[in-house]
């Protein structure tokens, strides 16, 4: 890398010394990384925009296992639960009944 300007992350390998192999898939949404111990990493660049609506309820993939829950009419914080499964309806305005 020529400028530093470019730059726009820093990753960190916990626990490793070295890098063995460093390569992106074709289409630039992930990169991998390989050390000589035998360990693969790899790192999502971008993530595809997912979600739904009901009413003024929003969900939206926020990661690849975190799904925010949030109410467009009301100031709360969102709720990001960790989870394998998307679904949205009536009751889901971060709120337990």
């Amino acid at each position: 890398m020529q400028d530093l300007q470019q730059m726009h992350d820093i990753l960190k390998l916990d626990d490793e010394r070295s890098v063995e192999r460093v390569e992106w898939t074709d289409d630039g949404q992930l990169l991998g990384v390989s050390t000589p111990s035998g360990h693969l990493h790899v790192y999502l660049t971008e993530l595809p925009i997912i979600g739904a609506s009901y009413m003024t309820r929003i969900a939206y993939l926020s990661s690849l296992q975190e799904i925010t829950l949030q109410n467009g009419t009301q100031q709360v914080k969102p709720l990001t639960p960790t989870c394998c499964m998307l679904s949205l309806g009536l009751y889901h305005d971060g709120h337990k009944r």
